[in-house]
């Protein structure tokens, strides 16, 4: 990809980050009521501030850091394109361990093992 393709996705890619915080993160529907939460919605009613604040108020500024480095140049660009996905990759490991149990990943371990193992028999030559 070409330097000013780069920028242009790095660009887009940030304003969707800015979107995306306002749009829901939670949908939850069951017998005809609905439960729906963005991002926005989950930082302003919560009564304390904690890390999942910080981490979820991370995103639009990653977005927008995202978006104003890819104006400037592919060095900036390039930079907080990769400081924002660890940081949105820390955020998404401390939201998924923060509301999944030993049972579901014992589950995810074992349906790796289960999707590689096929791959890993030799097979017999007789």
């Amino acid at each position: 990809m070409n330097p000013k393709t780069g920028r242009m996705v790095i660009g887009i890619a940030g304003l969707t980050l800015l979107a995306g915080f306002f749009l829901p993160w939670l949908s939850v529907s069951n017998s005809g009521w609905t439960f729906s939460a963005s991002a926005y919605g989950i930082v302003r009613a919560g009564g304390s501030f904690g890390m999942l604040q910080v981490l979820m108020i991370a995103v639009p500024l990653a977005g927008l850091t995202m978006f104003v480095s890819s104006l400037r140049s592919v060095r900036a660009a390039r930079a907080a394109s990769l400081l924002s996905a660890v940081g949105l990759g820390a955020l998404a490991a401390y939201n998924i361990l923060a509301v999944t149990g030993w049972g579901l990943w014992i589950v995810v371990a074992a349906g790796f093992v289960a999707l590689l193992a096929p791959f890993m028999i030799a097979r017999d030559r007789s």
